[in-house]
C-alpha cells in the first residue's frame, strides 16, 4: 500500500507527517515507524506525527506522536508547532487565529504569526526540583534534566546522557539538556529519549531550560532566547506559586517536501 507523507521540521527537529483523516496509520507497528524514521533506509526523521480528527467539535484536530524508535511519544513541542503548520497547509486552520488541538498531555493552543513563526502554548509546568542530584522538571509529560557547562561544543552529550539514563532508570528514558551562556541568549544541546540521540532542537527542552534559568535568576522579563543547533526558539512564561503557567514556545516550522512510500 502506498502512503502519502509530508516532511516538516521545527528548527531542525524533523518529522514525518501523516494525514490520519484520510488513512488509518498502524500506530502500534513499531517496526514500521522505526523504518520510516531511519535516516539511511527510510525517509528519515526524529518522529512520526499523525493528524487526526478532533474528538470534540471545539478543537481543530488531534495529534498522535510516535518516537523514531516506534514507541508512543510524550508531548513534543516542535512536533506540536510543526503539526499546526501542517494543519494550516491542509486548509484546516487560518493564520493569525488562535486555535486549539488535542495531544497526549491535554489541550494546546497555537497561533501562526504574520512572519510564519508558530506560537504554541504548552501545558503548565511545575517547579524545577533536584532529582538524582541534578536539576529536573517535566514539560507536559516529558522529563528533562539540565546541566550548565563551560564548553558546550566539546561536551560529550550522547555519552553522558546514556550513562545518566542507565543510572537513573527513569520509566521511558530521559532527556538531558546542556546549557551555556551566549552573547544574546543561551545555547542548548539536547539528548532525547525515544530518539536515543542528540536532536537539532527540542521544544520541551527549550521550555524546561527557560524555567530552569528563571529558577536560577538568570533570565529577565520572564522570557528566554534558546539557541539550539537547528535554530532559535523563544520561550515566555508566567511564574506562579507552584511553577509556571502561560508557557509559550515560538519559532519556525516549515515544510521540507512530500511524497509516497510503500508500507
Amino acid at each position: 500500500m502506498k502512503l502519502k507523507f509530508y516532511k516538516y521540521h521545527g528548527a531542525g527537529n524533523d518529522f514525518v507527517m501523516i494525514d490520519g483523516r484520510k488513512v488509518k496509520f498502524p500506530v502500534t507497528n513499531q517496526k514500521l515507524v522505526a523504518e520510516i524514521c531511519d535516516r539511511r533506509f527510510g525517509i528519515g526523521a526524529d518522529g512520526v506525527i499523525i493528524l487526526t480528527k478532533s474528538k470534540s467539535k471545539v478543537h481543530s484536530f488531534g495529534m498522535i506522536y510516535l518516537n523514531s524508535d516506534g514507541s508512543i511519544g510524550s508531548m513534543c513541542g516542535n512536533g506540536g508547532r510543526s503539526i499546526v503548520r501542517f494543519a494550516y497547509d491542509l486548509g484546516i486552520i487560518k493564520k493569525n487565529k488562535l486555535i486549539s488541538f488535542e495531544a497526549v498531555d491535554g489541550i494546546h493552543e497555537a497561533l501562526i504569526e504574520k512572519n510564519d513563526n508558530v506560537k504554541l502554548r504548552m501545558i503548565n509546568m511545575g517547579d524545577v526540583v533536584q532529582r538524582h542530584g541534578r536539576p529536573f522538571t517535566y514539560c507536559g509529560s516529558t522529563p528533562h534534566y539540565m546541566a550548565l557547562v563551560d564548553d558546550i561544543d566539546k561536551y560529550p552529550l550522547v555519552y553522558r546522557a546514556r550513562i545518566l539514563r542507565d543510572r537513573v532508570r527513569d520509566t521511558g528514558g530521559i532527556n538531558l539538556n546542556i546549557i551555556m551562556k551566549a552573547k544574546d541568549g543561551y545555547r542548548v544541546r539536547t539528548y532525547e529519549r525515544g530518539v536515543e540521540d542528540e536532536t537539532l532542537a527540542c521544544g520541551t527542552g527549550a521550555c524546561s531550560v527557560a524555567t530552569y534559568l528563571h529558577s536560577k535568576g538568570l533570565t529577565k522579563n520572564n522570557t528566554a532566547k534558546i539557541i539550539m543547533p537547528g535554530g532559535i526558539l523563544n520561550v515566555s512564561f508566567t511564574p506562579t506559586r507552584n511553577g509556571y503557567s502561560d508557557v509559550w514556545l515560538t519559532g519556525p516550522a516549515v515544510k521540507s517536501f512530500e511524497g509516497d512510500i510503500d508500507i
